[in-house]
């Protein structure tokens, strides 16, 4: 049989279009996350934020500019600052020391940091920083947009991951601006600062909620990125339930629970020929895991080895293509994957890929109490719907990252939903997270329960629907509730029973828990132990 092989001879002046590789930690969403002014808010600081070694990318090592996620428009502006990545241990130090310098710039010591790549030094006789990054810093950054620092741009000395250790991303200034305030959108990745600028320890270590950071990476010095999966394109898209394409750092994966439907959507050149393979269940493989790279620079993610591989058409080539969506859905567990190619004449390789899509049907419930999962923003179980665009429900373990507000610890285990509504998920916000549908035949009691925490001045509502599995939701709330719990407080009683009677009316039932946030950030509302008997 012939495969996408056949076409990749078919060659024209212009190259295919790829996105830029990047690898974002821990998500590539820079719209959320808390707001923290640490460390580009302070005027003098030192601060590490770690990378663990899973973030990045084995086949583009080199890391030659980075990026934040900002809370506002403006300029970051330092005279006296010095920038750099290295490898740490794991586990990290207790007491983690940071790098030093002298007065001249010059690194007297490495720290707790295995190696140490300075990419920025203000001291024009610092080393090893270079005279392109010597110098005073100026950083133009943009409102919930990855905000380059400009190290790349300006040939900057870059840091080359080794492989195998994990990585952080150190700073030490004095004398800063940032006429937005400095804050940058936040999540769960350990960090450590103190006040003050070459400072030689840190004053609080390990706190989990270290800055979203972006590394722009490449295969090495002078050399172009590597792209390990294809990115959708204008002229071949794929996707479910218009899911934003992440970058090139893996597969477009969907997972929902037995009975849902899903909208697959299927854009690109309209006119021309077009072909999908599909596997199942095997999945794609990266580039250099299973996939390859064509002439004209494309990711080929499928697997054209796997036994179950299918042409849709045959390789035909027949079909002219016209964007459209089909509905789907699997009363039985699934794992499918797909990637679709649209002719093109325009390309190098004389087609386009789509991004690969895994899509994954599982068995899953109502039942719930979150220990299971890795904590940190949007997160959900298997089958669940927590967007993580906007204001999202945060799996969360002890306190929340504000005080006077929400439990100090989970009602059973170790994890809970909450939401955080410090600036800018207040005031008025509204955080949506969808359970998956479950066969409402077998619920016996017809009962929906879960432990509610709702400690705070500006708490707001809390609205429970009843869904047939489906997406629809009925208008009027099964449960409601507005304001703090009664009786609740900090290290007293923390959780309070909730328990409604359910009327099941269709074969599927799932659940929406709404909220919408008060007027500040003593408004954080967390649920746990959820049960549906």
């Amino acid at each position: 049989m012939r495969s996408f092989l056949v076409l990749m001879f078919l060659c024209s002046a212009l190259t295919a279009q790829t996105c830029a590789v990047e690898v974002s930690v821990p998500d590539g969403d820079s719209t959320v996350g808390t707001c923290n002014v640490f460390p580009f808010g302070q005027v003098s600081f030192t601060y590490a934020g770690h990378i663990a070694a899973a973030f990045m990318d084995p086949v583009n090592p080199y890391v030659n500019d980075v990026a934040f996620a900002p809370c506002g428009t403006g300029v970051y502006n330092c005279s006296t600052v010095v920038i750099a990545m290295g490898h740490v241990p794991n586990p990290i130090p207790p007491t983690f020391n940071f790098p030093t310098v002298d007065a001249s710039g010059v690194l007297v010591s490495a720290g707790s940091f295995l190696d140490l790549t300075i990419i920025h030094n203000s001291f024009a006789t610092g080393t090893p920083g270079p005279a392109s990054t010597s110098g005073p810093l100026s950083w133009n950054v943009t409102q919930d947009t990855w905000s380059p620092m400009g190290f790349g741009a300006s040939s900057g000395t870059g840091f080359l991951w080794n492989g195998v250790d994990d990585v952080a991303f150190f700073i030490t200034h004095q004398n800063s601006t940032a006429s937005w305030g400095g804050a940058c959108h936040r999540a769960t990745e350990p960090r450590f600062y103190t006040t003050g600028y070459n400072q030689p320890s840190c004053s609080t270590c390990a706190a989990a909620s270290a800055l979203k950071i972006q590394l722009l990476v490449t295969q090495g010095p002078g050399l172009p990125a590597v792209p390990g999966w294809q990115c959708n394109q204008a002229s071949s898209s794929l996707d479910i339930n218009g899911a934003a394409d992440p970058g090139p750092s893996g597969p477009m994966v969907t997972s929902v629970g037995i009975g849902s439907t899903v909208s697959v959507n299927f854009g690109g050149l309209a006119g021309f020929p077009y072909e999908i393979a599909t596997t199942s269940p095997e999945p794609g493989g990266g580039v250099g895991f299973g996939g390859f790279l064509t002439p004209g620079g494309q990711a080929v993610n499928i697997n054209l080895t796997a036994p179950s591989l299918q042409y849709q058409f045959g390789l035909a080539l027949a079909n002219a293509f016209t964007p459209f969506t089909i509905p789907l859905s699997s009363s039985a567990p699934l794992a499918i994957s797909a990637q679709q190619l649209v002719v093109d004449p325009s390309f190098a390789d004389g087609f386009a890929l789509s991004h690969l899509n895994e899509l994954n049907v599982v068995s899953c419930g109502v039942t719930e109490n979150f220990d299971a999962l890795s904590t940190g923003v949007g997160v959900a179980p298997v089958g669940w719907i927590n967007p993580s665009a906007g204001a999202s429900w945060s799996v969360h373990s002890g306190g929340t990252t504000s005080g006077a507000t929400g439990p100090t610890a989970a009602f059973n285990g170790s994890n809970y939903v909450y939401c955080e509504t410090s600036v800018p998920n207040s005031p008025n916000v509204t955080f949506t997270m969808d359970t998956c549908p479950v066969d409402a035949t077998t619920v016996a009691l017809g009962t929906l329960s879960f432990e509610l925490s709702a400690i705070g001045a500006t708490i707001g509502t809390l609205n429970v629907y009843q869904g047939d599995g489906a997406g629809n939701f009925i208008p009027i709330p099964i449960f409601t509730q507005t304001g703090p719990e009664p009786g609740q407080a900090q290290l007293g009683i923390e959780w309070t029973n909730k328990t409604v009677i359910l009327s099941l009316v269709s074969p599927f039932v799932d659940f929406r828990f709404e909220y919408t946030s008060g007027t500040s950030f003593t408004g954080d509302l967390a649920i746990d132990d959820i049960m549906l008997n």
